[in-house]
């Protein structure tokens, strides 16, 4: 009876962890999109560089600033609308940092990019095209916004997958 016990608790640890651990090229596509959108390694942005302070929720403000309104917000700039589908979709309940990147990851993986499977500029090439629907600030956007030029987000790639060298996958 024990023994079952402590099988059912280390798979219910194995479940709340899984895939919690981003690899090394997971995170350095994250920073990417980071650098492009402008935000670093900032959770708290709102569109033209505001800030909030609560992470319960999208902030949901409208920011106009250069001829542009955006509700976009945190490291990854998520519109209010995205934000709305992809909470749903995955049952996400706040705006912390973690579930921004669990968010951003799972959208990737929705336009079909693998980062693990980046390994040349085409590679990459391909992976920003195809998210260039969801992040207008990547090569060939087709929102007119001000965009990211693919070499300089490959250089960026190859910085970013250096400072995580120390990540185990």
């Amino acid at each position: 009876m024990i023994k079952y016990f402590f099988i059912t608790i280390l798979l219910l640890i194995n479940l709340l962890f899984a895939n919690s651990e981003l690899t090394k090229k997971e995170k350095a596509l994250l920073d990417v999109i980071a650098f492009a959108e402008g935000t670093g390694n900032e959770y708290n942005i709102i569109y033209c560089y505001r800030r909030f302070k609560d992470y319960s929720k999208h902030p949901n403000i409208v920011v106009c600033c250069s001829g542009i309104c955006s509700t976009s917000a945190g490291r990854y700039q998520f519109l209010f609308r995205t934000w709305s589908e992809i909470s749903k979709r995955y049952d996400y309940r706040d705006f912390k940092p973690e579930t921004q990147d669990k968010a951003a990851i799972k959208l990737i993986r929705e336009k079909e990019v693998n980062p693990n499977k980046i390994e040349t500029y085409c590679d990459f090439y391909l992976a920003v095209n195809r998210l260039n629907t969801t992040w207008a600030s990547l090569p060939n956007s087709p929102y007119g916004q001000p965009t990211r030029t693919t070499d300089e987000l490959w250089d960026k790639w190859k910085g970013f997958l250096k400072k995580h060298k120390g990540v185990k996958r």
